[in-house]
């Protein structure tokens, strides 16, 4: 958003077919989509064999059954009793009937339980463009006009806009195709939890508005004066240039904003220096603001009374799970283990490390004691 680069998840639908996945006494290849179960092939419709591999694509997570019918059933309108069903063919064939498998969290979606190795050869990315230039009028929006990019990433770009009459500055952080109109969704769907269980809370980026609908889809969201925190320091003479104190208590707020997503069940997944932008209150003095949760996911929605936030059905064949950048990778996730909430906390951690040493490309190595 403002001035960060939109996220970007390491799996793609391509990368997913050249993978071979590892469940239980089950095994899926990808390429060709054959399932075994126990070492004899199993014969499954491509449905529900789409509908595996989706999940196998967020182990331990919750997936919505807006994802699942926008994943496996691109485009269409469809009555909930088909994914049903196809849930239903896929539990038979995987011999799943008492959900050691794949477990259903009612009213909301499937989760896939068992421990999932996975055997990838993950192939390039090549970043689209979207042919924006400063200047251009703002699609779906008059009077507003694109004033410079705040970053691309391989499923966005990041504009600020300014309005023709009023001079007002938001940020539309736009999609690249499906995978991005995904990110887009599910950071629309995190932010409303996050308003839902909370209220408004200066600490997190507001979302103000979304087009799903139509191309080029984005979500519009309020423009963070100070760009994100690498910048802003970066105006400011370097990290060495700012008090201690001062660096510390932006962890602090990192860490209340991070701390109260968890106790909602949302996980960021991508906790970097790009993702924390930099606002300033009625007194000029400046805040943390936690951004970006196109990579989140929500892990236990049944203690959170909400309801299941659907939207109109449009093409979003699938989206990675393997998110987040190499730096601030957690071990277990390197590993191949679940993201928890141990995960963002190993983030912050990075993070507090540099804020301290005052070097944002500083890795932990041994000796950082």
């Amino acid at each position: 958003m403002n001035g960060h680069t939109p996220s970007t998840e390491a799996g793609s639908d391509g990368a997913a077919r050249d993978r071979l996945w590892r469940f239980g006494d089950c095994r899926l290849d990808g390429r060709t989509l054959e399932l075994t179960v126990g070492g004899n092939l199993v014969k499954l419709e491509p449905k529900p064999l789409e509908l595996l591999l989706h999940l196998l694509r967020h182990p331990g997570e919750v997936v919505t059954k807006d994802e699942l019918q926008d994943a496996v059933w691109p485009g269409r309108i469809l009555s909930e009793s088909v994914l049903t069903k196809a849930v239903a063919k896929l539990r038979h064939a995987l011999g799943d009937d008492d959900q050691t498998l794949i477990r259903t969290v009612h009213g909301y979606g499937y989760r896939l339980v068992a421990p999932v190795s996975v055997e990838a050869a993950v192939a390039p990315v090549v970043l689209p463009q979207l042919g924006f230039r400063p200047g251009d009028a703002l699609p779906h929006r008059p009077h507003w006009r694109l004033l410079q990019t705040l970053g691309s990433g391989g499923y966005g770009e990041a504009w600020l806009a300014e309005h023709d009459k009023t001079r007002e500055r938001r940020v539309f952080k736009f999609a690249f195709g499906e995978q991005g109109l995904t990110a887009l969704k599910r950071e629309v769907t995190l932010y409303r939890v996050l308003k839902d269980t909370y209220g408004e809370r200066r600490d997190w980026v507001r979302v103000l508005d979304w087009n799903v609908e139509e191309a080029p889809y984005f979500i519009e969201t309020r423009h963070a004066a100070g760009g994100d925190l690498p910048a802003w320091v970066a105006s400011q003479g370097g990290l060495a240039a700012i008090p201690l104190a001062q660096r510390l208590e932006w962890v602090a707020q990192a860490a209340d904003a991070l701390s109260a997503a968890h106790a909602a069940g949302v996980l960021h997944k991508d906790l970097k220096p790009s993702n924390l932008l930099v606002d300033f209150d009625a007194g000029g003095a400046p805040f943390i603001q936690l951004a970006d949760f196109g990579s989140g996911r929500l892990l236990d929605p049944a203690s959170l009374q909400i309801t299941r936030l659907g939207f109109t059905r449009t093409e979003t064949p699938g989206d990675g799970s393997d998110s987040g950048t190499p730096l601030y990778v957690a071990p277990e996730r390197i590993a191949g283990q679940l993201p928890t909430a141990q995960s963002d906390i190993y983030a912050l951690g990075i993070l507090l490390f540099q804020l301290v040493v005052g070097d944002f490309k500083r890795p932990l190595s041994p000796g950082w004691e």
